[in-house]
């Protein structure tokens, strides 16, 4: 799931990213089916791509998540942010990684 929301923040920290589709296209087609489609059941991965279909589109994220502030410099703020979390989150995935390798753990359990 991790890596999900790792999708997502790159999505919001470069334009270049979404390569031309709308942010619900995205997470639905890309991010979701990489990451936890594979793991869901039939019913989840309706639920969860009607769900996902429901977001906005990026710039509005960016502007909600600026608190309103359309100004240039709160946008570039807001996506460095965004960058430096992705850069955490990485080093965070890669830890438990491993740590689940250490331990020979792998739950592919479909729910």
């Amino acid at each position: 799931m991790l890596g999900f929301w790792l999708g997502i923040l790159r999505a919001l920290a470069d334009e270049e990213v979404v390569a031309g589709m709308s942010m619900p296209r995205y997470a639905t087609g890309v991010v979701y089916n990489d990451w936890v489609a594979p793991y869901h059941g039939l019913l989840l991965r309706s639920t969860f791509r009607a769900g996902l279909r429901a977001l906005p589109a990026r710039g509005e994220m960016l502007r909600r998540l600026a608190g309103g502030d359309t100004s240039s410099e709160r946008q570039a703020h807001l996506v460095r942010d965004c960058k430096r979390c992705i850069a955490a989150t990485e080093r965070v995935i890669e830890t438990l990684r491993a740590a689940l390798r250490e331990q020979g753990l792998r739950d592919e359990t479909r729910v």
